[in-house]
């Protein structure tokens, strides 16, 4: 799937579920604290901050989306520590062939 049609994608799921809801635009927009026609916009375009999808997921009480993300559980400071310090600060320049 390309990057436009992921886009578009988000902007469709996010109505599908505003139309399941039963929601109108106005009343959704009110809810994420957003314009009506900014809204309009998302739908169509899927163009969006991720601050503002989080907002329009929350109005729409479908948080659950973002399950995925979360992790499954919780992990020490110690643990969380090691891990950070083992990930990558940047990348590598390619390697030359000799």
């Amino acid at each position: 799937m390309s990057f436009l049609q992921l886009k578009l994608r988000i902007g469709e799921k996010i109505r599908e579920a505003r139309l399941s809801a039963n929601i109108s635009q106005a009343e959704l927009a009110r809810r994420a604290g957003l314009s009506r026609q900014y809204l309009c916009s998302v739908e169509k375009s899927g163009d969006t901050t991720t601050s503002t999808l989080v907002l329009i997921l929350i109005a729409l009480k479908r948080e659950d989306i973002l399950d995925s993300f979360q992790t499954k559980e919780p992990i020490s400071p110690y643990v969380l520590a090691k891990l950070e310090a083992r990930k990558k600060k940047r990348a590598s320049s390619p390697r030359k062939n000799k």
